[in-house]
C-alpha cells in the first residue's frame, strides 16, 4: 500500500517548514524532504517524485537553479514544480512560468493551503496521464 502512494519531493532549509510539511502529509503521502536544492536534485534524481515543492531562497543552490537543473534533465524536466516563496519574491517566481514550473504557494501558507497545493498538483498529473 505505501508504494502506491505519490512520491512528494520538499526543498526547504527552514527546520519549522519541513516539521510542518511532514507533519501535515506524511500519513496521506510518500515525503522526501532536502534543505536546498542541491540535496533536491540528488534526491530527484533517486526518487523520481511525482511533484517537486521548493523554496527560493535557500543556501547552496536556491529553487530558481534547481529549477533550471531539472529543466536541463530529460529524466526530471517533466516532473511539476511548485516554488514556495515569500509574496515579496512573487513577480521574480513568474518568471519560470515557461519552464516546468506554473505554481507557486506563497509563505506563510496554512497546513489547509498546502494539503490543497499537493492536491492540484496530483490532478494536474492525473488529468495529463488521462489524455
Amino acid at each position: 500500500m505505501t508504494a502506491s502512494r505519490p512520491i512528494l519531493l520538499f526543498c526547504e532549509d527552514e527546520a519549522p517548514i519541513r516539521k510542518l510539511i511532514r507533519y501535515s502529509l506524511a500519513g496521506t503521502y510518500r515525503i522526501e524532504i532536502a534543505r536546498n536544492g542541491e540535496e533536491g536534485l540528488r534526491l530527484a534524481e533517486i526518487a523520481r517524485p511525482s511533484a517537486i515543492f521548493t523554496d527560493v531562497a535557500m543556501p547552496v543552490m536556491d529553487g530558481y537553479t534547481l529549477a533550471l537543473e531539472l529543466s536541463a534533465r530529460p529524466a526530471l524536466r517533466h516532473i511539476p514544480l511548485t516554488f514556495l516563496t515569500a509574496s515579496t519574491q512573487r513577480s521574480a517566481v513568474a518568471r519560470f512560468r515557461p519552464a516546468n514550473s506554473a505554481r507557486y504557494l506563497m509563505k506563510p501558507f496554512t497546513v489547509a493551503q498546502l494539503r490543497h497545493a499537493v492536491e492540484r498538483v496530483l490532478l494536474t498529473i492525473h488529468h495529463e496521464i488521462e489524455r
